[in-house]
C-alpha cells in the first residue's frame, strides 16, 4: 500500500507518543479511534481527519501552538 503521508511526519507524532510514555492501546482508548485505524494511520496508509487531529493533540497534550510541528502540511498528508 502506498504511504498517504510523509514519514518525517509520522516520526514526529511518533516521537511524541513516545515522549508522553503511552502505548497505542491507551492512545487508541483516549482519542476514540480503533487501534486498527490508530496503527494504520501512524504508518501512513491511512489518514487522520481534522476531529482525530484535535483528539490526538489533547491526548498528547500538544499546543496549539505546536500544532503545525505535528500536522504542518495538510494537503501532504491528506487531511480531510
Amino acid at each position: 500500500m502506498a504511504k498517504m503521508c510523509n514519514n518525517a511526519t509520522m516520526g514526529l507524532l511518533k516521537q511524541r507518543i513516545r515522549t508522553e510514555g503511552i502505548g497505542c492501546r491507551e492512545l487508541s482508548e483516549r482519542t476514540g479511534i480503533s487501534l486498527t485505524s490508530l496503527y494504520r494511520k501512524l504508518r501512513g496508509e491511512s489518514l487522520f481527519n481534522m476531529e482525530e487531529a484535535g483528539r490526538l493533540c489533547r491526548a498528547l497534550r500538544i499546543p496549539p501552538e505546536e500544532i503545525l510541528v505535528y500536522f504542518a502540511a495538510p494537503r501532504a498528508c491528506g487531511w480531510r
